[in-house]
Formats: C-alpha cells, sequence, structure tokens
C-alpha cells in the first residue's frame, strides 16, 4: 500500500535541517517515503556566512542574536539539570565558557558542537550548512528568505 504523500515546511535553523535532510536522501525522499515537496522559510543556507551577520553590529547582533543566546543559556541550564545532574563541570560541554558567550558562535564551539560530536563551531557550521545539499534535492522545494 502506497504512503499517503508529505510535504514538509520550516522556518529558520529548522527549515536548515529539512533542506539538508532532503538533500542527503535526495531520490529516496520520493521513493521511500513520498515527500512530495517541501516549503521552507528563513532558511540559514550557509552557517559561516551567517555567523558575520549574527555577530556584525546592529539590530541583528544586539536584538535577534543577543535574545537568542540568552534563550540557548536558559535551556542548557535546564539541560545541565536533566542529563547531567546540574554538574557544571560535567565533561560533555564546556559549561562555564558557554554560560559566558557573548557570541552564538562561541556557545556553538562550547555545547552545540561538542554535544553533536563536532570538533569545533566552524566544524559543526561547515558540515551542517544545507547550501552543501541544494543539488542533491529530488523534490520541489520552495525557499523563502528576505535579502
Amino acid at each position: 500500500e502506497k504512503m499517503p504523500p508529505i510535504y514538509l515546511s520550516g522556518y529558520s535553523l529548522g527549515s536548515n535541517i529539512v533542506l539538508k535532510a532532503l538533500g542527503e536522501l535526495g531520490e529516496s525522499a520520493k521513493e521511500e517515503y513520498n515527500i512530495q515537496g517541501a516549503a521552507l522559510q528563513c532558511v540559514p543556507l550557509e552557517h559561516i556566512q551567517n555567523r558575520l551577520t549574527f555577530e556584525a553590529p546592529g539590530f541583528f547582533s544586539q536584538i535577534y542574536a543577543s535574545n537568542l543566546l540568552k534563550s540557548l543559556k536558559a535551556r542548557l541550564r535546564h539541560q545541565l539539570n536533566a542529563f547531567c545532574d546540574g554538574d557544571e563541570n560535567t565533561d560533555r560541554i564546556d559549561y562555564p565558557r558557554a554560560m559566558s558567550a557573548t557570541k552564538l558562535s562561541q556557545f556553538d564551539d562550547a555545547c552545540t558542537a561538542p554535544i553533536y560530536g563536532f570538533d569545533s563551531y566552524l566544524d559543526y557550521y561547515r558540515k551542517t550548512s544545507s547550501i552543501l545539499y541544494l543539488d542533491e534535492l529530488a523534490v520541489p522545494t520552495l525557499i523563502i528568505n528576505a535579502k
């Protein structure tokens, strides 16, 4: 029995995940999973370039990036209690460095990269940028990004 058609959507980092997954799946997205298309908004296609935008002076870094960093730190406090028994000296991440980060790349280097097995934030950004997978897309995909 054929699976019902699946359409995917995503926003921001979630859209990067969808786009990367579709590229990694290639033709099997259609053939094995019956994914027929995707609509994605605000896709951060290239993380290293996005880091420059996040860290440049102005509205984006002062408002958006600083609020995102604040929410990541709050989430990290919760995760530390849930998965590391509140141990700030856990060897899974560099908790003190993550909590003192003033830039998202610093937080990613201290926390996100080691959690997911990357060598550094640069390694994480290089390997997870969806722009690397665009040529492998096999389903119609609408990407809406601002200039």
